[in-house]
């Protein structure tokens, strides 16, 4: 991959974007204020070290990943650069672009979900002010994360009404398809269709959401479809007719051999039902007759009189009925009820209606509350859930919010220079910078967290962190960092990590000062499959069950000592 920066200043290049960079922040100030704040010697000397990359080092949760509130998705580590000296080191000569370790703070910023923090780390000054920078880019990670819980959350509801109400319970083949995505008109623009509807697609497959479909088909899974819809009018179709019952044997005539969908409150939503489903009856019981004489004659295959061209083994003509107005549940209930008197309908063996050849799909004011209780209605009236649908639209991909599941990027540990250590031993320092390559005998670090007295539930974790699989439930957790690590001797101390020792550290390394290569990237149906078992196998824990008790423990002993303690655990 080419460097998105260009240091020969070839084009816009370095000069070019600086130059434009700080021409911008010199006029975004408020009155009587200077300029705003931009450290562009701090990023040209940054970027040039590492060939135009940030000078971060990024460890995150592989894609797919269930977790509970309060675990960290991403860690953010700002990377000390190489001063003068150890340049002249490497390549022999001085480099006037170095950054010299001068023992000013530095710091470390971290990303998660639901008010937790996680970690990253620095020791070389100025280069961590640049993490900060990234916080706002990588925390729009919890707008996919957000559509995908919702979507997954739906997929429950659904599935326990299946499990009480279809022969197939909740392992019938109609479940991806019950909740479709109506979202793309709604959203603020393509890319943030695109964001949440494959989020959507990773737990349903029903979507007409299309740059979504396409981007996760081409983009993720090498070509393999992800999605599908039917024909279905909308409103502009059926009052360019000015007649429902023509717009309606119109898409009969076109699309009466498979599933196809009617829009029916254009006019009259209970009029619709009472004059459409027996015309549509009609129509759909003509094709098969017409594709049953031909099959006698042997003339399957060829066209029909309808300008059709199908057979009676694919002429199973499916009537989906779209109520788009009035109280969601009831809006349901008439379909259903007017469907089963006109279509007829079979008990299942677990006591409940199977409408036939007809069915409902509700996608106006669709809701999680409101699909549990139009699934609870449609039971209670003796109706399978299989009969129902659901489409949701703004619902799906605008309801949420970065505090939908409480986002958050917070600092979590800085790392600094011991002010009377450097004036008392210099010498020492200088020392251990010409052995080592840094100050790290000089070097202290404190666990910080936010906790407002006003809201505790958005109190952050402190110091540096890592997720790991409990060794009894398997559930992921955050833990500090050093719980992973092989224990140095401690003398008689009782090790509350014993268990956690030598876990592999869930957080996976993504980029370090440029992205990381022969990284595996899964494709889209290997991440449904993932996120299907780890949701069903994750334990269900309340909000702070997933942080380890030891943690939970420290975080209020930093929170009594004013939210910054040196670090308990190296």
């Amino acid at each position: 991959m080419e460097s998105p920066w260009d240091p020969e200043g070839k084009g816009k290049g370095e000069q070019g974007q600086e130059e434009t960079a700080s021409g911008f922040f010199e006029t975004h100030l408020a009155p009587t204020f200077g300029a705003f704040p931009f450290p562009g010697e701090i990023l040209r000397k940054a970027l040039k070290q590492t060939g135009g990359y940030f000078p971060v080092e990024i460890r995150a949760l592989p894609a797919g990943t269930v977790v509970h509130p309060g675990v960290p998705l991403f860690t953010i580590t700002a990377k000390r650069l190489k001063g003068k000296k150890e340049k002249k080191d490497e390549d022999g000569n001085g480099n006037e672009n170095g950054n010299d370790d001068d023992g000013k703070e530095t710091s470390r910023s971290p990303s998660s979900s639901s008010s937790s923090s996680s970690s990253s780390s620095s020791s070389s000054s100025g280069v961590p002010s640049l993490v900060t920078w990234l916080e706002s880019l990588l925390t729009h990670s919890w707008y996919p994360s957000a559509v995908a819980t919702l979507s997954r959350r739906a997929r429950d509801l659904i599935e326990r009404a299946f499990e009480r109400s279809c022969d197939q319970g909740k392992e019938s083949f109609l479940i991806p398809s019950r909740l479709h995505d109506f979202g793309f008109r709604g959203s603020t623009g393509v890319e943030a269709a695109v964001l949440g509807g494959a989020a959507h697609l990773l737990s349903f497959t029903g979507s007409d959401t299309v740059p979504a479909c396409f981007a996760a088909q081409f983009g993720c899974n090498a070509g393999k479809a992800v999605a599908s819809s039917i024909p279905a009018t909308e409103h502009s179709v059926m009052t360019s007719h000015g007649d429902e019952d023509r717009a309606l044997e119109k898409e009969i005539d076109a699309f009466g051999n498979g599933l196809f969908a009617c829009v029916a409150d254009s006019y009259d939503y209970q009029a619709f039902l009472d004059r459409a489903l027996p015309l549509a009856k009609r129509k759909l019981d003509e094709r098969r007759a017409k594709a049953k004489e031909r099959k006698e004659k042997g003339e399957e295959g060829k066209e029909g009189g309808d300008g059709d061209d199908d057979n009676e083994e694919n002429e199973n003509g499916f009537f989906v009925i779209r109520p788009d107005s009035g109280d969601p549940a009831q809006a349901v209930l008439s379909g259903l009820e007017a469907a089963a008197k006109t279509f007829g309908s079979d008990v299942n063996s677990k006591g409940f209606k199977v409408i036939r050849g007809a069915g409902v799909i509700q996608g106006d004011g669709v809701t999680l509350s409101k699909i549990e209780e139009i699934l609870e209605k449609v039971l209670e009236a003796g109706f399978s859930a299989e009969n129902v649908a659901f489409g949701m639209g703004g619902g799906l991909l605008q309801a949420v919010n970065r505090d939908t599941m409480s986002f958050a990027t917070k600092l979590c540990l800085v790392v600094v220079v011991a002010a009377e250590k450097e004036k008392k031993n210099q010498a020492e320092a200088e020392e251990a910078k010409e052995r080592d390559g840094n100050l790290k005998k000089n070097l202290v670090s404190f666990d910080v967290m936010k906790s407002p007295v006003g809201d505790r539930g958005k109190a952050s974790l402190p110091g540096a962190l890592a997720v790991a699989r409990d060794p009894e439930t398997g559930l992921l957790t955050a833990v500090p960092a050093a719980a992973l690590r092989d224990r140095e001797g401690k003398g008689g101390e009782e090790d509350v990590f014993s268990a956690w020792r030598g876990l592999a550290d869930e957080l996976e390394l993504v980029f370090d000062c440029g992205l990381v290569p022969s990284r595996s990237k899964p494709g889209f149906d290997e991440l449904r499959l993932k996120v299907k078992e780890q949701w069903e196998s994750t334990p269900r824990v309340n909000a702070r069950g997933a942080v380890h008790p030891a943690l939970r423990e420290w975080a209020e002993e930093v929170r009594r000592s004013g939210g910054r303690k040196e670090s308990k655990w190296k």
